[in-house]
């Protein structure tokens, strides 16, 4: 029993490792941060967050920078939505749906095509109309495979809340690599700063750049991390997907790696 046992266990690690993530994780690295901790206003976690994008773009070797609130094929945060002219099957008004705060680079920082409408851009700004991008599955889901575009969402607790469909993302594996495809929404930081996870791409070893990114420093109010010996262990290179989804590492510092 334990050999039939430990011969399924294998199988099924050696087509994980096989499955597609929809997300390319070449010379892709992370750095969790830690921003506008305390009484910070909106306005200045944007700015904050502004600027540390900007200065680990300055790195040698970096080719692209962005933001994200969930790593690829990781467990995220969900949101209950209700969405307009859907009526869900359990006879209810919304849905429950994962979601993600999200940079305007993060779909080209991690290999993600816009099938339909547009990403996020700097016109997506605090105070302007709200947006959400959703992905192919929930285009099929929800508006019956048609171009969402145009079409709303919104939060069940505000009915006023209505956020425009602006674009249509290609699918990607959500929180594990065996999930069949789930439907999720994005919408952009810019209009919601928060704290995340920088995710860096390189032209080379990712591993060469965490040493020197504990030199960005933090702000007088804000708790960025960043990863790094110099800095507190809250990155790692993106180098193993799949491993990642079945085996996580706690560092001492209270969050996660994969390797």
């Amino acid at each position: 029993m334990l050999l039939v046992g430990a011969s399924l266990v294998t199988r099924s690690l050696a087509k994980m490792h096989n499955v597609d993530p929809g997300v390319a994780v070449a010379r892709l690295a992370f750095v969790a941060t830690g921003f506008g901790q305390g009484n910070a206003s909106p306005e200045e976690r944007a700015a904050r967050l502004e600027e540390l994008m900007d200065r680990t773009a300055t790195h040698p070797g970096v080719t692209a920078v962005a933001f994200t609130t969930q790593l690829p094929v990781q467990p995220g945060g969900s949101t209950t939505t209700v969405v307009e002219d859907y009526t869900p099957p359990a006879g209810t008004e919304s849905v429950e749906l994962p979601f993600a705060l999200m940079s305007d680079d993060d779909f080209r920082t991690v290999g993600l095509r816009v099938t339909a409408g547009r990403a996020f851009g700097r016109q997506d700004a605090l105070g302007t109309i709200p947006v959400v991008l959703v992905n192919e599955t929930a285009a099929r889901r929800f508006w019956d495979n048609t171009n969402p575009v145009g079409r709303r969402v919104r939060p069940q607790g505000n009915p006023d809340g209505w956020v425009q469909v602006v674009g249509v993302v290609a699918d990607s594996k959500v929180s594990s690599l065996d999930e069949r495809p789930s439907p999720m929404v994005c919408y952009p930081v810019r209009q919601s700063p928060a704290s995340g996870y920088i995710l860096v791409r390189t032209d080379g070893d990712p591993g060469a750049l965490l040493p020197d990114t504990g030199t960005l420093g933090h702000g007088p109010h804000d708790r960025t991390a960043i990863a790094g010996p110099s800095g507190p262990r809250n990155g790692a290179i993106v180098s193993s997907l799949w491993a990642r989804s079945v085996r996580p590492i706690g560092f001492s510092s209270g969050s996660s790696a994969w390797w």
